[in-house]
């Protein structure tokens, strides 16, 4: 997988431990993405979030050229093709999410990418299909107690 990529707007590259520290800080702050890990607050978040960062998952941050600001990440774990993002809510609904992820998916360099969110959020459900996912089918998360939509993107 390549290090770095450049669109229009973003860079994005590998995280330091710092700037990871400073993601999952702003995602607690935000009070978003804790159902995701099974977390009930943000002390249980930061800790599953240190596990994140061993190596199983690629992760890299989603940077804003103009202002050299991490706003989001993107992540895949390569055995599997599993690919998680997340953008902060101040630079959602402005193109960013569909140009990094997408940027990001070159960068994978995989042949098949799978995806899931919950059945209930449509923003993330239309970035995917934009992105050229497919549905399917539905899983559900027991820790969490959430439905799930599953995707899949095939290259050409």
């Amino acid at each position: 997988m390549k290090k770095t990529a450049d669109t229009e707007r973003l860079t994005l590259r590998q995280l330091t431990p710092e700037e990871w520290t400073l993601i999952v800080n702003n995602i607690i702050d935000n009070g978003e993405v804790l159902w995701q890990f099974g977390c009930e607050d943000g002390d249980a978040f930061r800790e599953a979030a240190s596990e994140m960062n061993s190596g199983e998952v690629i992760y890299r941050a989603i940077v804003l050229k103009s202002s050299c600001e991490i706003i989001g990440y993107a992540g895949v774990t390569p055995v599997s093709g599993n690919i998680e993002f997340y953008v902060l809510n101040a630079f959602r609904r402005q193109g960013y999410a569909y140009e990094g992820i997408r940027a990001f998916i070159e960068m994978c360099g995989l042949d098949r990418i799978t995806a899931e969110t919950m059945c209930d959020n449509e923003p993330s459900i239309r970035l995917l299909e934009k992105l050229g996912f497919r549905s399917n089918g539905f899983g559900f998360n027991f820790s969490t107690n959430q439905s799930l939509r599953m995707f899949e993107w095939q290259g050409s």
